[in-house]
């Protein structure tokens, strides 16, 4: 083309005819200017599709729907309060903002994958109790897709309905007209301060007939014992008395539910069905590697809730009213104050077993018991070990076994074999070198109703190795100071220590805060017994060791000097020498 068209060949020259023009050449130039614009339109193309991907958000502006499933799970684990997830806080509804619940479940509702990514923080522990109601609500959560991969924790409540009152109308009619008695001894001294003032929201011309009914009441549960009491528990007078009375009818009704509630109960620890659907559970839920055993846990209400009433309106239904104080599992303090001997010790050993021994990786164990009427629970040398080995993993281990709370019954002097029964369960459960926190609370030992004199508990701890061990809290704690240096000084510290009315039963505690200082980064020590405490008076002991809970700097001046606050011993001064 350049030579044809922009030649310099004269004007009048003419052009070349057909033969001559070179249309092989303009055909190969033509080919290669399409390929050269397929490329260019590819290249258009692709500088499009950049373009479409580089201003989508402002065609067409990006959702929450649009984020994966892993950051909608993090947005909503905003919503939970993880802060209260700790220790006994992790049960306790009105710890933190109990509100976030409420969230969880509007977020559940708002569509489907909103509900699939938030459903797991709607529980976050679960309690089964022993009866049929509590274990199908626990299958239930197990069975869920959803809810099951939410559960962090499983808490056993051993809590329990003893055979002796199931079987025994005259038990059950005692404790009946006790609780009415002190329910009425309560509302009889607010009436009698001002006859004339709404007392618990009843106006006093409604709480003074009610007051008089459940007298009467009281008066006709007492008769019918005073019957069964001179009658041997005859059934043809019971009967009698049963359908001339409507006050004892309701009396022998709620008697009736509570046998109900037991042999459910007793259906359920019949061939260890109990326990083997609670580890059964347990393995269907893979984040739920807390386990929480005991009777004693305090925000439980033992079901004695589900028939209380206002108490006007108590004293109209018979059946309700005797069985508010009596249709409840009871705990094992209450038993023994009761004089019960049939607490379900052997549960507690049962349950612990069958979850190590089916390989349920829980990593943080927690008992709570209440003092039985004995405390040993009686173990083979077999089954000590086998708890030892499925305890190698714990990274927590937390044992209370607090001292009686309804001060009833009488006073139970433990025996030696006693003691190392109960020691050799928790020696066997307090885990191995994995170990990162221990807690125990031994009030039982140093309680009235405890062994006398008490024996040394240190003996769990000389002979345990656990290096990386970070928290340490005894409390109520009885040993030697030579059982604390020996444990002390397996381990790599620095860590937390905290000791709380332990009992030193040989050396001083001059010695101990020594030994705490030397590995302790932050802890405490409060209300200490025996050593030179021993001689030494309220007063002098309160200006040495401080209050429990003292704010930051108000530290008694022993948690100063194993902090590291001070240098000087407390201890070891004249002053203190003088005072001891």
């Amino acid at each position: 083309m350049a030579e044809y068209v922009n030649s310099t060949r004269p004007a009048d020259s003419p052009w070349p005819g057909p033969d001559d023009w070179p249309g092989d050449s303009f055909q190969k130039i033509i080919h290669e200017l399409k390929q050269i614009k397929c490329k260019v339109e590819s290249l258009h193309g692709s500088m499009r599709e950049v373009a479409n991907a580089s201003s989508r958000s402002r065609i067409r502006p990006l959702k929450i729907l649009d984020l994966p499933d892993e950051l909608l799970r993090k947005i909503f684990a905003n919503f939970r309060n993880q802060s209260a997830s700790n220790e006994d806080y992790f049960f306790i509804p009105d710890f933190g903002n109990w509100g976030t619940v409420k969230d969880i479940k509007n977020i559940r509702l708002t569509c489907r994958r909103f509900c699939n990514t938030s459903s797991h923080l709607l529980l976050r522990h679960i309690d089964v109790a022993m009866s049929p109601s509590s274990l199908a609500h626990l299958e239930e959560v197990a069975c869920h897709p959803l809810l099951s991969k939410g559960i962090q924790a499983v808490r056993v409540h051993l809590n329990y309905f003893s055979v002796d009152i199931a079987t025994n109308i005259l038990f059950f009619s005692l404790l009946a007209i006790e609780y009415l008695e002190g329910t009425l001894d309560i509302h009889r001294f607010e009436y009698q301060q001002d006859s004339d003032k709404t007392i618990f929201g009843i106006p006093p011309e409604k709480l003074g007939p009610a007051i008089e009914k459940a007298e009467l009441i009281s008066e006709a549960w007492s008769d019918f014992l005073h019957v069964l009491q001179d009658s041997d528990r005859n059934p043809d007078i019971i009967r009698e008395e049963i359908a001339k009375s409507k006050e004892v009818a309701g009396l022998a009704s709620a008697h009736k539910i509570y046998r109900q509630k037991y042999l459910a109960q007793e259906s359920l620890l019949k061939e260890d069905t109990f326990v083997r659907a609670v580890v059964t559970a347990m393995s269907k839920m893979p984040t739920a590697k807390r386990l929480f055993v005991g009777d004693t846990f305090r925000d439980f209400h033992n079901g004695r809730y589900d028939y209380v009433k206002p108490f006007v309106d108590a004293v109209e239904d018979l059946e309700g009213l005797a069985a508010a104080g009596t249709v409840w599992p009871q705990s094992w303090d209450v038993a023994r104050s009761n004089q019960l001997d049939d607490q379900p010790k052997e549960i507690l050993l049962q349950l612990l077993l069958s979850v190590f021994n089916n390989g349920i990786p829980i990593n943080y164990l927690c008992v709570e018991l209440s003092p039985a009427t004995e405390l040993s629970i009686p173990a083979t040398k077999e089954q000590l070990q086998q708890l030892t080995a499925g305890t190698e993993r714990l990274r927590v281990f937390d044992f209370r076994c607090f001292a009686p709370e309804t001060n009833r019954g009488p006073t139970v002097d433990h025996g030696p074999e006693e003691i190392a029964s109960l020691g050799s369960i928790i020696s066997a459960c307090m885990g191995g070198k994995a170990l990162r926190r221990l807690d125990v609370d031994l009030d039982l030992t140093l309680h009235e109703s405890g062994p006398q004199p008490p024996a040394s508990m240190g003996s769990l701890l000389a002979l345990r190795q656990c290096p990386d061990l970070r928290i340490l809290q005894l409390s109520h704690y009885p040993l030697h100071v030579s059982e604390l240096k020996t444990f002390l000084i397996g381990l790599n510290g620095p860590l937390q220590i905290t000791l709380e009315s332990v009992l030193l039963l040989s050396g001083t505690w001059a010695e101990a805060l020594d030994l705490i200082r030397a590995k302790t980064s932050w802890g405490s020590v409060t209300d200490p017994r025996g050593a030179e405490c021993d001689d030494m008076s309220e007063e002098e002991i309160q200006a040495i060791f401080g209050e429990r809970f003292a704010s930051h700097g108000k530290e008694g001046k022993a948690t100063q000097y194993v902090l590291g606050y001070t240098d000087e011993n407390p201890l070891r001064t004249p002053e203190s020498a003088a005072a001891s």
